[in-house]
């Protein structure tokens, strides 16, 4: 009697399924390995109790494991094919499969064509005189024999491989490295040398400034009004401090006050009297402490 009545309920459930508003087939969908992997084995477990379904409910075992899965019998026959030629692999995901077309780049091959993608680059610079789009890079190496991908990949092998980055020309490194630029720093660092053999002691000079009322921009605040410095309005006086600092490890500071004339260049302050006035005090500060020795004076850009 219970065998009856399985069979009947089993018997409905079929014909229920099989009604238009209940397939629900799945086309387009991209079916992920674990799926695909439980669609084959729900195909074979029909395929094992076909015999013993009813007779009514039978039909089609494709049939029956579309109505169960909702997946079209299309896919299920192309996983069914798939398993039998490829074996576990059909479980993949297709899309994962692509990229295993395409080829790998040996490593050998890969520091070549880096090296080449380097030197393209900068002949850029050198030779034509101009700042390299990725355009005229990419026409370049579709030029060789080592490069034909897309601009995309080419940009990733500029940026991520190479370690370039697209930003502002710092024109600055290019005027160190022009000729006379190279010739007056070897003339100088010359001249140090042949100094230091003579034991001269060398004096550096530098200066720098701060304003009276300057403080703190940033510090831990809360929401209350105890967090503020107090201070004068405006910038007030401007302290000049000039710094001396010899070979031998002995240094002076001389500093003073000076009418602030709200620029930020202090050179206005630092006139040829003061600084004048302050290096003969280093001068004779130092020959009082190295009677018998030479001085050298290095100093930045003065005007």
């Amino acid at each position: 009697m219970e065998q009856e009545n399985f069979n009947k309920v089993a018997e409905q459930n079929y014909l229920d399924l099989k009604r238009p508003e209940n397939v629900t087939t799945g086309r387009g969908m991209v079916l992920h390995s674990q799926a695909r992997e439980i669609l084959f084995r729900v195909y074979c477990f029909i395929l094992a109790i076909h015999h013993f379904l009813p007779k009514r409910g039978r039909g089609r075992i494709r049939d029956i494991v579309e109505l169960a899965t909702g997946i079209s019998h299309q896919s299920i026959d192309e996983i069914k094919n798939q398993y039998s030629t490829q074996g576990q692999t059909a479980f993949n995901t297709p899309q994962k499969n692509l990229s295993k077309n395409i080829k790998p780049v040996e490593k050998t091959n890969q520091n070549y064509l880096l090296d080449v993608l380097r030197r393209t680059i900068y002949r850029f610079y050198t030779e034509k005189k101009k700042s390299p789009s990725l355009d005229d890079v990419h026409k370049e190496m579709l030029k060789t024999d080592l490069f034909s991908e897309s601009r995309s990949k080419l940009y990733k092998l500029i940026t991520n491989d190479l370690g370039f980055k697209y930003k502002t020309l710092d024109n600055r490194k290019y005027l160190c490295e022009r000729y006379h630029i190279k010739l007056l720093r070897f003339k100088y660092l010359k001249e140090i040398f042949k100094l230091r053999s003579l034991n001269y002691i060398f004096l550096f000079i530098d200066e720098t400034w701060f304003n009276i009322n300057s403080t703190v921009s940033k510090g831990f605040v809360d929401n209350s009004d105890k967090c503020f410095i107090k201070k004068p309005t405006g910038l007030g006086e401007r302290i000049m401090i000039v710094g001396c600092f010899s070979s031998n490890g002995e240094l002076i500071i001389k500093n003073f006050r000076c009418k602030n004339v709200g620029s930020a260049d202090y050179h206005q302050n630092m006139n040829a009297s003061n600084f004048q006035k302050i290096f003969e005090e280093f001068l004779q500060y130092f020959r009082n402490i190295y009677p018998e020795s030479k001085l050298c004076v290095i100093m930045d850009i003065a005007k």
